[in-house]
């Protein structure tokens, strides 16, 4: 018998993204969070599933695995667009060999 350990999601705490930053520099706050979203989708394969408030610690996010190339390509188009609201432009970036 062969037992797998998939993992379902996982929560990370980001203290730098606090309620004061939030109020302050609410833009700066929302490129964190699609640098954020950006990031763990390509190096870990993961989607924001869940966005805990901004309080003074910081603020907590919860991430799942990514199921299907159709759902990475869905997530990676959401961050494109939520990016251009925001006046980001986004690069291919060239691979090192």
């Amino acid at each position: 018998m062969e037992h797998k350990i998939t993992i379902m999601k996982y929560q990370t705490m980001f203290p730098g993204m606090t309620k004061k930053l939030f109020d302050e520099k609410e833009r700066f706050y929302q490129i964190a969070v699609i640098s954020i979203r950006l990031d763990e989708l390509q190096t870990k394969g993961a989607v924001l599933q869940k966005m805990g408030k901004p309080t003074k610690s910081g603020t907590r996010m919860t991430f799942a695995p990514v199921r299907s190339a159709g759902e990475y390509e869905a997530e990676m188009q959401r961050i494109l667009e939520d990016g251009k609201k925001l006046g980001l432009k986004f690069e291919k970036k060239k691979e090192e060999k």
